[in-house]
C-alpha cells in the first residue's frame, strides 16, 4: 500500500473546471484490490464477484480462528477454528463458516 502523493497523504477528487487533477490512479485501485484479495484468498475462500461478504468472512476466519477457550471449566484449552465451506447446492459459490474444534 501507499499513501497519496499529497502534502496530507489524502486523495483529491480534482476539479475539471479549474483543471486540477485528482490523485486516484490505477496503482491505487490495484493496491486496494490486491490487499483485499490477499485477505480473502489466505482464508481459503475462492474469489466470487457475485458474493459481497467475502472480506467479512475472511476477517472472521483470520480473527476467530485463533481464539482459545476453556472446555467445560476443566482448564484444558482448545483452539476454536472455522473452516470456510461452499454451502451452495446449485453449483454457485456461496461460502459460510463452519465451526471446527482443534484440541
Amino acid at each position: 500500500m501507499r499513501r497519496a502523493d499529497t502534502p496530507d497523504g489524502l486523495y483529491v477528487v480534482g476539479d475539471p473546471v479549474t483543471g486540477e487533477k485528482g490523485t486516484r490512479t490505477g496503482e491505487f485501485y490495484n493496491d486496494v484490490q490486491e490487499e483485499i484479495c490477499n485477505v480473502i484468498e489466505a482464508a481459503g475462500i475462492a474469489l466470487n464477484p457475485a458474493q459481497r461478504n467475502q472480506l467479512l468472512l475472511a476477517i472472521a476466519v483470520h480473527s476467530v480462528g485463533a481464539v482459545f477457550t476453556d472446555i467445560g471449566g476443566s482448564g484444558k484449552k482448545c483452539r476454536i477454528a472455522f473452516e470456510v465451506v461452499d454451502i451452495a447446492d446449485d453449483g454457485s459459490d456461496v461460502w459460510a463458516l463452519v465451526p471446527q474444534t482443534v484440541i
